[in-house]
């Protein structure tokens, strides 16, 4: 009886070994076959490059600025991605001037993995950045009139300073005042300076941050034509030109308004003949003069 007993416990105690062994070849056998994980890969376009340099330099010129990123992860973390959460961010702190082909490294949240981004690299061209001052000129947008004279234009202030990539600086061939004279008339104050090239092109990629007053001290102008003044009688086979028989006459508006001839000074004819000529003064009224030195005489030529 207890040989049988003895026996039964044997075999019990095989048959769990059984299951025990069985089991264990069960989870090893499941350990080997692949899980199955909900992963997915997601395209961002148009990811911004930002980059930073030194004070002294700037990028100028960059083979892409935006670039596409596909990355991988969990569904549902792949859910809560925004364009946003994806940085490109370039140290070029160490860099120079020149060109540099730099490898795009993007910064992905955690538990996002980066499958591809395209291009993988760019190329980048870094300047130097500089400062200079320009003297300023004037640059009339519209047609001025004729009568009227530009005699003075004052800036304030004379020179702006002008700052920008070294290379393009050195397009730059003047700085002007673009000015509407009817808009704006002979003052005008805070007005933004341009930067041109020497086809007269803006150039965009500098920075002027100084605004320009601007005076203009004017004159118009007005022709007009010279009469003779003489003292006796002219002969009656004698008569005269008087060379030229026309002037310029620069003055204020108003007062040229009112005019419209210019008299010579007195000529003595007592005694003249023919084939003679007289250089004779023009008496130009107060606040009136001539519109070139050659106007304050005239030749009266006898005939």
């Amino acid at each position: 009886m207890k040989n049988k007993q003895i026996k039964i416990s044997e075999n019990s105690v095989l048959k769990i070994l059984a299951i025990v062994l069985s089991l264990i070849l069960w989870v090893y056998v499941k350990a080997q076959q692949p899980v199955a994980v909900d992963v997915g890969v997601q395209i961002f376009k148009d990811i911004e490059v930002n980059w930073e340099t030194n004070s002294n330099y700037i990028v100028t010129a960059i083979t892409d600025q935006y670039v596409d990123v596909s990355v991988r992860g969990l569904y549902d973390k792949l859910s809560t991605i925004q364009s946003g959460d994806i940085k490109i961010n370039l140290d070029l702190t160490e860099y120079t001037d020149g060109k540099h082909t730099v490898v795009l490294v993007p910064q992905l949240p955690r538990g996002i993995q980066l499958q591809s981004i395209s291009p993988s690299e760019i190329d980048i061209i870094i300047d130097k950045w500089q400062s200079e001052e320009k003297s300023v000129e004037i640059e009339y947008l519209n047609e001025l009139p004729t009568e009227l004279v530009i005699e003075k234009v004052t800036f304030d202030p004379p020179k702006v300073t002008v700052e920008g990539a070294s290379s393009a600086l050195e397009d730059i061939s003047r700085i002007v005042i673009p000015y509407n004279m009817e808009m704006l008339g002979v003052n005008a104050e805070n007005l933004v300076p341009e930067a041109r090239d020497i086809y007269n092109k803006t150039i965009s990629n500098v920075s002027i941050k100084q605004n320009v007053n601007v005076s203009l001290a004017v004159n118009y102008r007005k022709t007009l034509p010279v009469s003779a003044t003489f003292t006796g009688e002219l002969p009656d086979d004698i008569s005269y030109k008087i060379e030229p028989d026309r002037v310029a006459v620069l003055g204020p508006k108003a007062e040229l308004d009112l005019l419209s001839e210019l008299f010579t000074a007195e000529i003595d004819i007592e005694n003249v003949k023919k084939g003679e000529e007289i250089e004779v003064a023009v008496i130009y009224p107060d606040n009136l003069e001539p519109g070139i030195q050659e106007y304050q005489k005239v030749t009266v030529v006898f005939e």
